[in-house]
Order: C-alpha cells, then structure tokens, then sequence
C-alpha cells in the first residue's frame, strides 16, 4: 500500500492546493487583489489625467473658445515690432491675452515691458514662469490664471489679443471702455470686425499680419 505524503509540521496544503507556510517560512500563498484596491487605483488614475488635460480640454466647453495655438517666432517678431512703433514710457505696461507658454509676454519683457500674461491653463502659466525666471525677466513679468473677461484692463497701455473671430467684437468693445486714452489694442490673427485699424502690419501669410487699434 502506498504510503501518505508526509508533511513538515509547518507546512500544510491548503484546499485549493495552493501550499501555505507557517512560522518562519516563506508565504507562498497568493491574495486576491481587494476590488476596493483595484477602483481606487482606477479612480486615482483618471483624476490625475484629468487634472492634466482638463485645462486643455475646457475650452472647447466655453461659449468663446479660445484654444491653445502657439505663436510663430514671425507673429512674436511682429508684435515686438508693434510696441516698439511709439516710445517705450517709463512704467509702461502690456498684458498678453491668452498668454499661453508666454513667450510674447517674455519677449516683451526683454524690450523693457512690465508685462502681464492672462491664460486660464494652469499648466502653462507654470511652464511660463520658469521660462521668464530662466531668461532674467521673472521680475518684470506676471502671469495670470483667470478668465480674460474678468481682468481690468485699465491699468495696460498695450493690450495684445491673439484670439478668435467671435470674440473680437466684444473684446473691442470691452476694452474701449475700459482703457486710458492713448492705449492700444494689438491684434494678431483677426481683426477686429467692422473697425479701421490704425495701423496694419501686413505679412505674406496672413495670419501674421497684425492690427493696432487706438482706443
């Protein structure tokens, strides 16, 4: 007759024929993952990719979109050109609507310029203040995280739009109101339906060409 398997006193097969230990050997018995574990990381998963890309995507959600669309080192260039077509005056200040990574507002702030970015994406008003600490004009450069339509403009004697054709308008109209006179509206990629510009920098490709408003 066969003789029965014999075990050491410390170790005895479980009924699912997995072996466990006891004492001072090795656990060799596998636990199910608790499902509570598994959601949590699942939740916890989705809530920091939302909180990444939730402030890309949110734009597309408001009633005037204003997506992220980089500026080309031409329309920058431009811009630059814009501001530099009267005087530079002590204190003076310009604020960078949609203000993205800031590269306007830095370069801006290279020309002199106390200079303001607005830009409701948290994530690139970071990558825009390191860039302005990397670059030695941190000091003479703020960015704000907050809609375009709550700022107050009256404290800018240059305001630089990059925006979109709905809400250019309205912003026109906004501004004027609310702007000292001899302030000016610096307009890249759409004019401002239905106004004169005073001046027109015009480009080739037509999206580089800017406008500047007197209002």
């Amino acid at each position: 007759m066969p003789e029965s398997p014999r075990w050491p006193p410390s170790e005895f097969p479980s009924p699912n024929g997995i072996t466990s230990m006891s004492g001072g050997g090795q656990p060799a018995q596998r636990e199910r993952a608790s499902p509570w574990f598994a959601a949590a990381v699942f939740g916890g998963t989705i809530v920091g990719v939302g909180a990444v890309f939730w402030p890309f995507l949110s734009p597309a959600l408001r009633k005037i979109a204003l997506p992220y669309i980089p500026a080309s080192e031409v329309q920058v260039a431009n811009v630059v050109r814009a501001l530099k077509l009267r005087p530079r005056t002590e204190g003076a200040r310009m604020v960078d609507v949609g203000s993205g990574d800031g590269r306007l507002v830095v370069a801006a702030a290279k020309e002199g310029y106390t200079a303001d970015g607005v830009e409701l994406n948290h994530w690139l008003n970071i990558y825009a203040r390191l860039k302005a600490m990397r670059t030695g004009v941190g000091k003479s450069t703020t960015f704000h995280t907050m809609d375009l339509w709550q700022v107050d403009y009256s404290q800018y004697d240059d305001v630089v739009v990059f925006g979109v054709s709905e809400m250019m308008d309205e912003l026109y109209s906004s501004l004027k109101s609310q702007l000292k006179p001899g302030s000016r509206m610096i307009v890249c990629r759409f004019a401002v339906p239905g106004i004169e510009p005073d001046v027109t920098l015009v480009e080739e490709n037509a999206l580089d060409t800017v406008w500047i408003y007197h209002v």
